[in-house]
């Protein structure tokens, strides 16, 4: 697990990040911080990007997926959109809860499985050099696999994963991972840094992450909060 003890003190702008600005705060998901595009470059109205870094006094599964799920469906319940998913680590997890969930099910658009970096390239658009960057695991590449799977389908609402579920190869960082979700009200970008503990956990992190930002972005699209 790592921390930063370098970030700004809430509520105090940072250093850039790339294409993005720090802008620290809590606001949202308990323990992170999320980031807020400088370029206007974005295709839809609003990008932003949130990392969360583990401390002691955080446990990573403090939620468990059920009940991430439960909260899932009521999200949905009654709404009638319909969700789209790109993964890459997960290998098509997340698609296979939907569709092994008799409510969840009816509201799965399709899934895009994009393992390898081509496939990212050739099923998704995203750009070769954000794909061989990091190996894909990067925040562009998140965000270009979840506006393909949104552009390419009909739903309402997509949702993509990308990162590290170990075991350690070269240098890249087990449980690095990015999860993005993106319809018409713009775009959530997530960093977790989850840790070594084990190929299965990450995954199912990861899948955790994806079903609470859906849940957050389909409220949105409904303009309610629960």
């Amino acid at each position: 697990m790592r921390t930063t003890p370098s970030d700004p003190p809430d509520g105090m702008a940072g250093p850039a990040h790339g294409n993005y600005s720090i802008q620290a705060s809590f606001q949202g998901r308990a323990g992170h911080r999320k980031y807020r595009d400088v370029e206007g470059k974005t295709r839809r109205p609003e990008t932003r990007f949130g990392i969360l870094h583990p401390d002691a006094d955080m446990t990573i599964h403090a939620l468990p997926n059920e009940t991430q799920i439960i909260a899932l469906k009521k999200a949905l319940r009654g709404s009638g959109l319909r969700v789209a998913t790109a993964e890459s680590c997960t290998g098509g997890q997340l698609a296979a809860l939907f569709a092994g969930d008799v409510e969840l099910g009816p509201s799965l658009e399709r899934g895009y499985v994009v393992y390898s970096l081509d496939a990212k390239c050739d099923m998704l658009g995203v750009e070769r050099a954000d794909a061989e960057h990091c190996e894909g695991v990067n925040p562009e590449a998140a965000r270009a696999m979840v506006d393909g799977a949104l552009e390419q389908g009909r739903a309402d609402v997509a949702v993509s994963i990308t990162g590290f579920c170990g075991p350690q190869q070269d240098d890249e960082e087990v449980g690095l991972v990015y999860v993005a979700t993106a319809s018409r009200d713009g775009v959530e970008i997530e960093e977790h840094h989850f840790g070594d503990i084990g190929r299965a956990a990450v995954l199912e992190s990861a899948v955790g992450v994806a079903l609470a930002m859906l849940a957050d972005a389909i409220w949105k699209l409904r303009g309610e909060r629960p």
